[in-house]
């Protein structure tokens, strides 16, 4: 499976995807785990990021599949309330897998 980055975790990983050995179907926190073991250098992050499936915020009990659309996003910082950072988040990954994505 192929997994988008953003930001900082792009910066980290040097490529804006990487590949995970991802088995038939786990949880975004199994998903978290993964990264972190196959990807060293996005551990530290991959635990605090954003996570996205399908375009949808994802929380660490959702399923994922091997054929599901998933992206990360660096945890927002500087202050910001949580509910406006969110808002931003969500802006940015609708922007960016809209424009990176195959599908129409």
């Amino acid at each position: 499976m192929k997994v988008k980055l953003f930001a900082t975790l792009k910066e980290r990983a040097g490529a804006a995807e990487i590949d995970i050995d991802l088995p038939a179907a786990t949880t975004v926190r199994e998903l978290r785990a993964m990264i972190s073991r196959q990807h060293p250098t996005l551990a530290e992050l991959a635990a605090r990021s954003v996570v996205s499936i399908n375009r949808e915020f994802a929380f660490n009990e959702d399923a994922v599949q091997p054929v599901d659309e998933v992206a990360l996003f660096p945890p927002v910082s500087g202050g910001t309330v949580m509910c406006d950072a969110l808002q931003k988040v969500r802006r940015t990954l609708r922007t960016e897998v809209r424009r990176t994505s195959p599908y129409p």
